[in-house]
């Protein structure tokens, strides 16, 4: 049983004030029940309705190759906007970036034709991550 003078919540209070971004990762495999873990913290996020909107795709190892075309497809979209073409530059940096870390998640979310539950759903997927 615990007593008042526990708190399981020092743990938590230590992850949030601890907690850094960092740019620069090691080459290292991470164990899939790692990920697996985080996902599953991710999934008990608060979400209006119980929506659960939030999709995630995991991109580990080799697999991280199909990301390079669809963001360097960004990059040329984005440069088209403005009237432009991407340097090669922009492009190689594209490819860096879906090989920085060992894993990439991306997050994306189910729309809603609803304003306010489109609204309510972009949050819990930033909640999810938070978590």
């Amino acid at each position: 049983m615990t007593t008042t003078t526990e708190r399981h919540l020092d743990d938590a209070l230590t992850a949030i004030k601890t907690r850094r971004s960092v740019k620069e990762y090691l080459d290292t495999v991470i164990p899939r029940e790692w990920i697996e873990e985080l996902l599953d913290a991710a999934h008990w996020a608060p979400n209006h309705k119980l929506t659960h909107p939030w999709r995630f795709h995991v991109f580990s190892g080799a697999g991280r190759e199909r990301l390079v075309e669809a963001r360097q497809a960004s990059v040329r979209w984005a440069a088209e906007k403005k009237g432009q073409q991407p340097s090669e530059e922009e492009l190689n940096f594209a490819r860096a970036k879906c090989f920085s870390s060992p894993v990439v998640i991306i997050v994306s979310m189910v729309g809603d034709g609803n304003k306010i539950t489109d609204q309510e759903n972009y949050a819990g997927c930033w909640w999810a991550i938070e978590n």
